[in-house]
């Protein structure tokens, strides 16, 4: 184990570098808004629904301002767990909610995290309250890390995806069409059946994928019924389709889009707990005046079981 964390760790800083030196977290994202080419009974009163009440006619650009920083759960035992120092300011690490009803239960304990880079930081502290584990990312640094990253942390060479197979991004440039090596997704729903975890009830969920989140998030919740029985959702959030290169009608969709999921999220019961915005690159995006943390940190409590 001993060598491959030391290689964990040498990943970890030059990504870290990495993301200072290629603008941060939009070089990351701006990466899955490639062409892809293929291979391969209704809530209690309880719920109240946020993404999609209007005070005084709000716009949609105020509504989701408002959604997104003003929680509307609280949680008195709050942990840190995991992440790394990167030049000062803390990347990777993610908020638990130990309060009862919501903490994870050590006897049957279930995490899933999405999007792990070369840090397993999180994913091995998660073990320590008795979870099982399982850690989902793929490309060709991915390679070198074995199945079994500790005593209950599992790591799957692939990505949660809208469709299942393998796939690459292409771009266009003037010498033609150039693709990254064959990335493998998986769908939760494939994800669930071949792991045998239809039944299982999900401790936490986390989900740092560089802007995949939306149409990932929009196929879960249409598609499998596991956030029903999820009691935490970490999601950092990339607002790439209201960056400034972008049309205000595009934007405009975009800030529809991004209530929409959220709007699903608290039909399921879901409110949020904390906002915070990326502390190693901040960037900022007005519509319709109303200005957002273009990339951000949230976490969800399931507060309707």
């Amino acid at each position: 184990m001993a060598p491959t964390r030391r290689v964990r760790q040498v990943f970890s800083c030059v990504a870290c570098l990495a993301l200072l030196s290629w603008g941060g977290v939009g070089f990351l994202a701006s990466h899955h808004q490639r062409q892809l080419r293929n291979f391969g009974n209704e809530q209690e009163e309880a719920t109240f629904n946020w993404a999609n009440t209007s005070v005084h006619d709000e716009s949609p650009p105020q509504r989701l301002k408002r959604f997104l920083t003003n929680p509307t759960v609280s949680c008195k035992k709050l942990r840190k767990v995991g992440g790394r120092s990167c030049l000062g300011a803390s990347d990777g690490a993610k908020l638990v909610c130990l309060d009862e009803g919501v903490a994870p239960t050590a006897r049957n304990c279930l995490v899933y995290s999405f999007g792990v880079g070369n840090d397993f930081s999180f994913d091995e502290q998660m073990q320590d309250f008795g979870c099982e584990v399982h850690a989902f990312d793929h490309d060709a640094d991915h390679e070198i890390y074995d199945y079994r990253i500790g005593p209950s942390v599992f790591f799957h060479k692939a990505r949660i995806g809208f469709k299942t197979g393998f796939f690459k991004f292409c771009t266009e440039n003037p010498s033609g069409v150039e693709c990254d090596p064959l990335i493998r997704y998986k769908t939760f729903k494939d994800i669930q059946r071949s792991l045998g975890h239809e039944t299982r009830y999900l401790d936490y969920l986390k989900m740092d994928i560089e802007g995949g989140e939306w149409i990932v998030l929009e196929n879960i919740i249409r598609t499998t019924s596991v956030l029903n029985t999820t009691s935490q959702i970490s999601l950092e959030i990339h607002f790439d389709e209201i960056r400034k290169e972008k049309p205000l009608e595009e934007k405009r969709k975009g800030i529809e889009r991004y209530l929409g999921v959220f709007d699903g999220l608290a039909k399921l019961g879901f409110q949020i707990m904390n906002f915070e915005e990326n502390e190693i690159n901040p960037e900022y995006e007005t519509v319709d005046g109303v200005t957002f943390a273009v990339y951000a940190e949230i976490l969800l409590l399931k507060t309707v079981m």
